[in-house]
């Protein structure tokens, strides 16, 4: 198989995620279609349900259900995707059809599936160290081989559900940069994803335990000058939205183990 898509969900969102998948995906040989459904489970188990390979992980926390699915896909890529989010079916055919890549990790973009907007500003290709910071987690296409090999894995204590509930993807990223991967970031549209929800407002953001000093991690594991320069930033940008003094200490003042 080409591509494992693979769906980070929990038992309550088992039928969205299942709806992201319809026959075309489900037909397709080059396809390798994954759901990590987490919840109050007496054991971890798996079953196929309608095509879809689903595990269910009695675990709690985004990177132990990533890192799951890295361990499970069969796909020579692996797409990390949540499970509201609406798939790009133009692209996932013409990636599969073509099997041109080689790269060890390849970023694409991501759309308003509520409107006719982008999700974010893409000004330039992210290629760079810090241009890691600026990649999405269902933006992220790995080539599994590079990760295996390099024993790259998402921090556990890192991610919704984890202590720090921010952050796991940048973390892996800067762990994989560590290790010279080729980078492709393409200007494709590849995965749709809802815009203006309230929950991420950043004064919501940083009240969440453990997210200012998630801030820090991302700093430390950034390193040097521009580690610096990510702290200064993110406190500029928190304080011009407003963002309490007590959060920002909370960030500053953390140890990174």
């Amino acid at each position: 198989m080409y591509l494992t898509i693979a769906v980070s969900t929990v038992e309550k969102n088992l039928d969205r995620s299942l709806e992201i998948f319809d026959e075309d995906f489900i037909k397709n040989r080059d396809l390798d279609l994954l759901i990590i459904c987490q919840g109050d489970f007496l054991e971890n188990s798996f079953e196929v349900v309608d095509g879809i390979n689903v595990y269910y992980q009695s675990e709690r926390g985004l990177s132990k259900s990533r890192n799951l699915a890295i361990e499970k896909s069969k796909g020579k890529y692996i797409w990390f995707l949540d499970d509201d989010v609406f798939i790009s079916k133009e692209f996932v055919f013409k990636f599969i059809s073509e099997k041109k890549y080689e790269q060890d990790l390849i970023f694409g973009r991501i759309k308003c599936s509520n409107a006719e907007l982008m999700y974010k500003k893409y000004s330039r290709k992210r290629l760079k160290r810090h241009d890691m910071l600026k990649v999405s987690s269902i933006e992220i296409i790995a080539n599994k081989d590079f990760i295996i090999k390099r024993n790259v894995k998402f921090d556990v204590n890192l991610g919704l559900g984890a202590t720090f509930p921010s952050g796991e993807e940048n973390v892996f990223l800067l762990d994989c940069y560590n290790h010279s991967p080729v980078i492709t970031d393409l200007i494709d549209v590849i995965v749709y994803h809802p815009c203006f929800e309230n929950k991420r407002t950043p004064k919501k953001l940083w009240a969440l335990k453990g997210y200012p000093e998630s801030k820090k991690i991302i700093a430390t594991k950034l390193g040097g000058p521009f580690g610096v320069a990510y702290l200064l930033k993110t406190t500029f940008k928190a304080l011009k939205n407003d963002v309490s003094f007590k959060c920002l200490k909370r960030m500053l003042m953390h140890r990174v183990r």
